[in-house]
């Protein structure tokens, strides 16, 4: 949304937008096992990444590296917050609509051009089973705290999708 509202604002202003936002909690533990895995079946993560994230031991060193972080670029997009993608800096949300991502499916309640297509989930990581300690997870809402709210509005908003 950053690049968009610099580069068309009239045009942004026009049409709708929307986020597809997931469980931060669920996304990160999801992210973490797609960095150490190199990637997916369809994506690799960056060149930049990949071998120091494959080496990743332990949840609590994918939290450490992205607390560690110096910049927002010194992670890969997947460690990123959701709310970077969608708010500006000041935290105001740029998009018009916050969709869960359980809710994709009725998208086209919001916006009918959605009518009829099917959106694929092209990332999609197998069950991992991976058991996220009470400090872990309190981590990962410290780090994605706007993530956090982000996707508690839009579940609240999800009886539109209904």
């Amino acid at each position: 949304m950053h690049f968009f509202t610099r580069t068309a604002p009239a045009t942004l202003r026009q049409i709708p937008s929307v986020a597809i936002l997931r469980d931060p909690v669920a996304r990160f533990v999801s992210s973490y096992c797609y960095a150490r895995a190199g990637g997916g079946r369809h994506r690799q993560v960056v060149d930049t990444f990949r071998d120091r994230y494959m080496k990743f031991r332990s949840v609590d060193d994918a939290l450490d590296h992205v607390e560690n972080a110096r910049s927002i670029y010194g992670m890969d997009h997947i460690f990123r917050p959701q709310s970077w993608y969608v708010n500006d800096r000041s935290e105001q949300v740029l998009v018009d609509h916050l969709v869960p991502l359980s809710a994709v499916a009725n998208l086209h309640r919001v916006l009918p051009a959605f009518r009829g297509v099917r959106i694929q989930h092209l990332n999609e990581s197998l069950d991992h089973d991976i058991v996220l300690t009470g400090r872990q997870t309190a981590r990962i809402h410290a780090i994605y705290h706007q993530d956090v709210l982000l996707y508690d509005r839009s579940i609240k908003n999800a009886d539109r999708f209904r």
